[in-house]
């Protein structure tokens, strides 16, 4: 290490009494930037810039930098294609460069018509270079005014796990994060959990069930979200997708503590509002809102990831014809829901019959989808129909259970159908994670986008 360090001291020209100090905070900087320049190695960016511009000025010395004209021209006219471009805007963009503060080995351009190689690969890493366009980032408060089934919707799947499906640890900070990376749909499944050793009541507790996973309060989340619309008050409505899996002493007491924790901030829809369309985004601005269930004694609906999926395999065992029947290949589930927590709830999750009963159902009404239904729907050109149901109701997918190790399936698919929300794994920064958070760059990063007419 000794004789690495004082070789790149020498490099920047310290004396070896000088060496024996260390370097400063410029010194570093400096020395960082003769390391990714001064290699061996021709960079990218340097042959780019040469490429485009040419390696040698007119004067015959190598370039180091370019004119105005020749960036307008060369690379944003001809590379970049963007033909409307005129030369104010390529001198606002030199502006914005010699702004910046660059190592003291960069090549210093004084001139305001030119930039250096070091400016021009600012640029190309800068903000205003980003391929996505910056109209559909900004925010449109007129297009937040119609019912919820007419957008895309931010959602995330299993948002309590920090990895892997069966053995991962579960955070209550995952909500958090969510939230903030502009997530609008959370996931909670909740589970039975031991008594309060102090009081007696029971205490829902948040994990995926029957596995490894680590166990977190379901009170806990709750309070995650409280301080959230806290500090950010006007966030569109936040969608709690509940996977209730609990008895009915347990719910009353999810019911109590949402109440108590979030108090004006928790949606409790009127009986009379479920009759009509869904409301806007606007109009649950700052408020959160329930999926679960609402029939009190529900014996036929489900609302869960894992009965959708028990669900997905009755139908593939079944004879694929336009209206699959589960009656009789699967023991209904007798599932009691507690009232206290039924009339908090907007969205009912309902099982999947036809086409013709879901669009017939009240707007309030919903269906899950794993991803390999919504695969086979799609091939049995049901597309149409399911478009026509997401116009007017909503819809969710989520992953398939055999991705263990929460990886992600393409939203492109479902969101091709109107489907609100399509579910991912936020935890895995893979390939269709990008494309969810490019989907949710438009309209400001707020998690609602509304879909094509």
């Amino acid at each position: 290490h000794s004789i690495v360090y004082h070789k790149f001291a020498k490099t920047l020209g310290l004396s070896k009494e000088a060496r024996k100090h260390g370097l400063t905070f410029d010194q570093c900087v400096t020395l960082l930037h003769k390391t990714k320049r001064d290699t061996w190695r021709v960079k990218p960016v340097v042959q780019l810039f040469f490429d485009m511009f040419g390696q040698f000025m007119s004067n015959n010395k190598v370039r180091k930098k370019v004119s105005a004209d020749s960036f307008l021209n060369r690379f944003l006219r001809t590379v970049q294609g963007e033909e409307d471009r005129e030369i104010e805007d390529a001198m606002q963009i030199f502006a914005g460069m010699h702004e910046l503060e660059l190592a003291d080995v960069a090549n210093h351009i004084t001139q305001p018509n030119y930039i250096s190689l070091e400016q021009f690969e600012a640029y190309l890493l800068s903000p205003g270079n980003d391929i996505f366009n910056p109209d559909r980032e900004k925010f449109t408060k007129s297009d937040m005014t119609k019912p919820l089934s007419e957008y895309w919707i931010n959602s995330s799947h299993n948002t309590y796990l920090t990895g892997h499906q069966l053995t991962g640890l579960s955070s209550v900070e995952m909500y958090s994060k969510a939230l903030y990376r502009g997530c609008r749909c959370i996931e909670l499944d909740i589970w039975d959990g031991s008594k309060d050793e102090f009081t007696g009541n029971p205490v829902p507790i948040v994990y995926h069930g029957h596995t490894m996973v680590s166990k977190i309060l379901f009170e806990d989340i709750i309070k995650t979200l409280q301080v959230f619309l806290m500090l950010h008050p006007k966030s569109y409505p936040l969608i709690l997708s509940l996977e209730n899996h609990c008895s009915v002493p347990y719910q009353q007491v999810m019911a109590s503590q949402l109440k108590s924790i979030l108090g004006n901030q928790l949606y409790v829809p009127e009986e009379s509002s479920l009759q009509g369309p869904l409301p806007s985004p606007l109009q649950l601005r700052g408020k959160v809102v329930l999926k679960g269930r609402r029939p009190v004694g529900a014996t036929d609906d489900y609302d869960t990831d894992s009965d959708a999926a028990d669900d997905d395999m009755t139908e593939i065992q079944s004879v694929w014809t336009e209206k699959t029947s589960v009656s009789g290949s699967k023991t209904l589930k007798t599932v009691k829901i507690a009232p206290e927590l039924a009339k908090l709830t907007l969205f009912h999750g309902s099982k999947f019959k036809t086409w013709d009963d879901s669009t017939e159902s009240l707007s309030h009404h919903m269906h899950s989808f794993s991803e390999s239904r919504v695969t086979s729907l799609c091939k049995r050109n049901q597309s149409h129909n399911w478009i026509l149901y997401n116009q007017t109701h909503m819809s969710r997918t989520f992953p398939s259970g055999t991705r263990i190790d929460s990886s992600n399936y393409s939203p492109i698919l479902a969101w091709s159908t109107g489907c609100q929300m399509a579910a991912l794994n936020i935890q895995t920064p893979d390939e269709a994670l990008r494309v969810n958070d490019g989907r949710f760059r438009e309209n400001g990063g707020i998690g609602y986008v509304l879909k094509p007419s």
